[in-house]
């Protein structure tokens, strides 16, 4: 992959962005050490202002970021921060994908105690911005097989 760099607006010719996740003071080529918030994003400071690394990259490639959208890491790592990780998704999607990352599987969520005492987890998809109920299962990885098997297809 070629490594592209992009002046940061607000901060041109001095700091730039690169498609694979690095943030640079210009003058220098010198690449900013990330610090990771509690949540684990990634940020660092620009002239002693403290910004997420994901929004300075996606801003630097593609302009403003709509205020009724969100940057999603489409892997879900959070210290992925590669242009190609980036998706912009809606709020009801954001929070969709924050409520399962419970769980440890997106599309899965933990549903407790069950009559039995024993947890179970629903599986739920979004395409076009439509929720779809894909069944309740005794195991999160089935369920996530179930939620993987449906968003991918086409």
């Amino acid at each position: 992959m070629n490594i592209e760099w992009k002046d940061i607006k607000g901060f041109e010719g001095i700091y730039q962005a690169s498609n694979t996740g690095e943030i640079k003071r210009v003058l220098s080529q010198r690449i900013l050490k990330h610090s990771i918030i509690p949540q684990g994003y990634h940020y660092v400071k620009l002239s002693k202002k403290s910004m997420l690394v994901h929004r300075l990259i996606y801003e630097a490639f593609y302009g403003p970021i709509p205020s009724n959208l969100y940057i999603d890491h489409i892997d879900n790592d959070q210290s992925n921060n590669y242009l190609s990780n980036f998706q912009l998704i809606s709020h009801r999607k954001n929070t969709s994908k924050d409520r399962s990352s419970k769980s440890g599987f997106t599309g899965v969520f933990e549903i407790k105690p069950y009559s039995n005492g024993k947890n179970r987890y629903i599986a739920n998809a979004y395409k076009n911005d439509k929720r779809k109920h894909l069944g309740t299962f005794k195991c999160k990885i089935e369920a996530s097989q179930i939620y993987n098997n449906y968003v991918h297809l086409p």
